[in-house]
């Protein structure tokens, strides 16, 4: 974190992409610390099921809460943080993977292994329907591969969407 902040870095995201599938409890610690160093906005995700953690999460300094799972299980925990620290702190997570014949995109959680049977657009639209404030995007098939951006899937969700769009992977 310390070397982000002298290379003067716009955003620092941190996301525990096994808590959720693990459910392991957030590392408030760590968080902490993190939050301390930081010197540009912090955005933090993993593990995150209920209103409580996303408050305790905002109170440590993280000005971002990235939410996969809950987005979809617990619709209103969103809801409820939308109102409590506006959409700008509420970022929606959209995993994609291509699934089928027609190797279409479509919507998951639980690092890939929970369809919601939405299609990319649709989850996009309903995780701005709860009032997240950004849409944190990641085409899972790609993740890791070095094989650059799913331009296709980014351009299919940027131009359906009126809210800020980050797309990692």
């Amino acid at each position: 974190v310390r070397i982000l902040n002298e290379k003067e870095v716009d955003e620092l995201i941190v996301l525990d992409i096994t808590a959720s599938q693990e459910k392991t409890p957030l590392d408030w610690e760590l968080i902490s610390h993190i939050s301390r160093e930081c010197r540009m906005p912090l955005c933090y995700g993993g593990g995150i099921e209920s209103f409580e953690e996303i408050e305790k999460l905002i109170s440590f300094g993280v000005e971002k809460v990235a939410i996969g799972r809950t987005s979809f299980l617990n619709p209103s925990v969103i809801k409820k943080a939308v109102k409590s620290f506006g959409s700008q702190s509420i970022v929606g997570v959209l995993d994609v993977k291509k699934i089928g014949f027609r190797k279409n995109y479509e919507a998951f959680v639980l690092r890939g292994s929970n369809s919601t049977k939405l299609n990319h657009v649709e989850y996009a639209k309903y995780l701005i329907n709860l009032g997240v404030g950004e849409i944190l995007l990641q085409n899972i098939d790609l993740d890791g591969k070095m094989k650059g951006f799913d331009i296709q899937l980014i351009n299919d969700v940027y131009t359906n969407i009126n809210i800020p769009l980050t797309v990692l992977g």
